[in-house]
Order: C-alpha cells, then structure tokens, then sequence
C-alpha cells in the first residue's frame, strides 16, 4: 500500500531545486525521522549556482556521500559544488578495504558561517570488476561458459547478447542482489559514515548518479534501522520511478547498452519488496552489512533524541579496539557497561562473546554466541563460535551433538567451515572452497577457521600453522575486518610465535 510522503519544512526547501534531481529528506517516508537530518537525490555535482546555495546555506549540508563509480566521477568532473576547493586530507577509513576511490575532507573557502567545511566522502557500490564477477558467478554453468567461450573467441558481440538476455531477464532484482552481495564493507562504511555524522548533529546528503538505485538501497537501510514499516519503505522507492534513466556506473553507457529502459529506469514496488524479502532470507554477514551496534546510534541521531545508545555504543567501539590491542579483559569490561546501558544490545554483541571465549569465560561465551544465532538464524560464525566455546567445556564429540542449525550461508569458505566443525569431517576442505577469485579474503577465513578447527581437537602444532597463515594474507593486515583482529589476538592469547 502506498504511504504519502510527509510534509516536513525541508519539503519546501527541496522543491526549490531545479538542477538537483529526485531530491528529498528521509523525513518525508517515516515521521520518527527528525526533519534536516539527512537527504538523498541524483548527483548534486552539477547543481548550479542557485543550487548550491540551497543546499549549503538553506539545507546546510555539511557531508555529501557519494556513491558513484569511479568511472562516473570522472566522467561528470568536480562542478560547481566542490570547485576550487583544497583537498585538506585523504585517508583510507578502518574496515573499508573494498572501498574504490577515496574518503576525503573538502575545504569550500567561500561557503556559508554555518560550518565552512564540506566533508565528501568517495564509496563506490557499483564497479564493473565486482559487478560481472558477481553476474558470471550467479549464471547457470552452461550460460556462463557460453559467454566466457565467446570471449575468448573474440566475438565480443555474441558473448554480450547472452549476457544482455540474462541480465534483463534479472532486472534490478538481481541488479540489487549483485550490489548487496559485492559492495558489503562500503554500505556498512556508509551506514557507519551516517551515525557519525548523527552523532555531530551534521546534515548529510547521499546521491548517485540518478538517485534511484544505489541511493534507493541504501536509503531502504537506513529507513530500515530507524523503524520505517515496508510500506513506508517501498513508497519511498516508488517515487524515483519517474525518474526515466539508467545508471550502472557507466556501463550503460558501453558493453550494457542493450538494457531493456524499461525496466531499468523504474522504480516498481514489487522490486523494493523482492529485495526486502532477498535481505531478510539470506545469510548477508552482518559485519559487512548492517553493524548492529551502529543501528542504535544511526537511530538516536536521526531522530534527534539523546539516549543511553550512544554512549553504549561509544563503550562497544572503545571495547573493540580495545580487543584490536589484545586487552581482552578491558574490552569486557566495555562490552558489559555497554550492556548495562543498553540491555537490547545483547543478543546483537556477538564481539562481547569473542572476548569471554578469550577471557577464558566459556560457558558464558556459549551463550552470547547463542543468543545471537537466536536472533540471526543464518549466522553460521556464530555457530561455529558457539561449538568452540562448548568444545572447550565439554569435548568436541559432546558439543558437536548440540551444534546450533543455521541457514545457509552464501560464502562457500564458510559452508565448507560449518560441514567441517558439525560433522568433524577433513578440514582440508575448507581450503579446497577458497576462491581465487575473491583475492585473500577467502584464504584468510579459511586458514582462521582451519587453525581453530585443529585447536578444537588439541592440535596446536596445525593450529599454530594455520593461524600465522591467516594473519599474514594481505587481506588481514590491509582490510581492518574485526576476524583479523580475532586471529592476531589468538596467535598472542596463545603464544604462537612465527614458523
């Protein structure tokens, strides 16, 4: 059912924009949103000078998201809106390995007394590499290998009018799941961008190229966190269906130029809800997704309230990388004044389960890890967690007859993990599941995994091997994922020194 957007003061404000397209506050689609705190639309990159006044001066944007490729950014250039700005500082943001292109502070000279900084962040969600790795995959094996057999035989032309059929044939449905498969750590970069600037009491904008897609996901997350019912949700999605383009990071533009328009440049309900249903079926990991410890903190600040959330999830941070620095102890004392505040946390402070496991606190960490599969039936870490810390209680063969039952999980490193520690069949086989494809993200879980498998059964000597393999892929020095943290403080907690 549809829900008619709510009028809130910015409403007027964003309809005086006429070169900034699909623009409008969040507040429009769920009323518990305080109004002014954070926007999406088409690329405002272009906006002309009347524009730009509106959204510094009138909107007062302090933080623009962008979440074009880069492709696209290079193509549309700086506009008006950042032109002849002084970049102040580039960084690489903790746990945004994947990231394509930049996080960088934008120094606008001229802007308005409000704030004279304009923070533009750079999160691609949509890249060609991920995308048709991702599409390649997903295809039926003939299918893939007849487009794979056509490239390699030159004819560029045949390989893309089977691909083409295939992907009509997915609309943006599996258009969204491929983004929400692939682009896991730069959604939870931006959702973690959003808290922080709820937090500050900034205004943020999001945007793509057209507004409509990659906007739309992430703007169905956040609406999502702060409460909106699917129907508020959905009717916010719908009204990027006059939009009338199409934007896949440029790939439209050449070997996709044979997209049906019109199913790609609409915003139909049913593909908002099939996507709903998509998030709420699978196995999307939560730490490359949706961090549930930011939720509370995204919610509080967008809806302009002051609670006991954020200072619990300031105690979650400090205690994670307090964890990072191999004090388990003080990490567990955070997780549990966290706690303390916030008793909702619970089930979702899968991080407080890891420190009792290493704090020596097992019967206790069986039952955080249960607690979180109880309400993430699909998390097979958890699982697997949750077997270790029995396992150490009562033997393996004891806690392998009440393994937790999980869903399935989509990553085949973890599928392999979980069949190995339920049924104590050959570990090798996790290794055996490791995609090449996926750099040294899957080398690194699958020697974690394999380590802690052969710790379960007293085999440190394997342990110790598997465990410095893990922490010495790149993916575990560069990417800032908290497992890698989890392997560098088990090698030290258990004084594995290097082969």
């Amino acid at each position: 059912m549809a829900v008619e957007p709510y009028h809130v003061p910015t409403t007027r404000i964003t309809a005086q924009l006429k070169t900034v397209l699909n623009a409008r506050d969040l507040a429009e689609a769920c009323k518990s949103i305080a109004p002014g705190r954070v926007l999406r639309a088409a690329c405002p990159i272009s906006a002309n000078e009347e524009d730009v006044l509106v959204l510094r001066e009138m909107l007062q944007i302090t933080r623009l998201i962008d979440l074009r490729s880069n492709y696209e950014r290079k193509q549309d250039g700086l506009g008006l809106l950042v032109k002849n700005a002084h970049v102040m500082k580039v960084d690489r943001r903790k746990g945004a390995a994947t990231l394509q292109g930049r996080v960088g502070s934008v120094y606008l000279p001229k802007a308005p007394r409000h704030n004279d900084v304009l923070t533009v962040h750079y999160i691609s969600l949509l890249e060609r590499t991920r995308y048709y790795r991702a599409f390649i995959t997903s295809l039926p094996l003939g299918t893939a290998a007849s487009i794979i057999f056509w490239s390699l035989l030159l004819n560029k032309n045949r390989a893309i009018s089977i691909a083409m059929r295939e992907v009509n044939a997915g609309g943006l449905q599996g258009l969204y799941k491929n983004i929400l498969s692939t682009a896991g750590h730069e959604i939870c970069t931006a959702l973690e961008l959003l808290t922080e600037a709820a937090e500050g009491g900034d205004t943020t904008l999001f945007f793509c190229k057209i507004g409509k897609d990659r906007t739309g996901l992430l703007a169905s997350l956040v609406l999502n966190c702060c409460g909106a019912s699917d129907d508020e949700i959905v009717s916010d999605y719908m009204r990027s269906d006059d939009v009338g383009a199409v934007a896949l990071g440029g790939m439209e533009k050449e070997e996709l130029k044979g997209l049906d328009v019109s199913i790609f440049s609409r915003a139909p309900p049913q593909v908002m809800l099939d996507t709903i249903d998509y998030l709420r079926s699978q196995s999307i990991p939560r730490r490359r997704v949706l961090l549930a410890t930011t939720a509370p903190v995204l919610v509080m600040g967008l809806l302009g309230g002051q609670s006991p959330a954020r200072q619990a999830s300031r105690l979650v941070q400090a205690g994670m990388d307090k964890f990072r620095r191999a004090d388990v102890d003080g990490s567990l004392q955070d997780f549990n004044s966290a706690l303390d505040l916030d008793p909702a946390m619970r089930p979702y402070l899968w991080q407080r389960g890891l420190s009792l496991f290493y704090a020596g606190q097992y019967r206790e960490a069986s039952q955080q890890f249960r607690d979180d599969v109880a309400v993430n039936p699909n998390d097979t870490e958890e699982a697997i967690w949750a077997f270790l810390a029995e396992a150490r209680l009562s033997g393996p063969e004891t806690a392998r007859q009440n393994f937790l039952k999980v869903g399935k999980d989509p990553r085949p490193v973890m599928r392999a993990a979980y069949t190995a520690f339920q049924e104590g069949s050959d570990p090798g086989r996790i290794l055996e599941a490791v995609n090449p494809a996926r750099g040294s993200h899957d080398t690194f879980y699958a020697n974690l995994y394999v380590g802690l498998y052969h710790e379960s059964l007293g085999e440190t000597s394997k342990a110790e091997e598997a465990l410095f393999a893990a922490v010495g892929t790149p993916y575990a020095q560069q990417s800032g994922d908290y497992m890698a943290g989890v392997a560098a403080v088990h090698c030290i907690t258990r004084g594995f020194k290097p082969l």
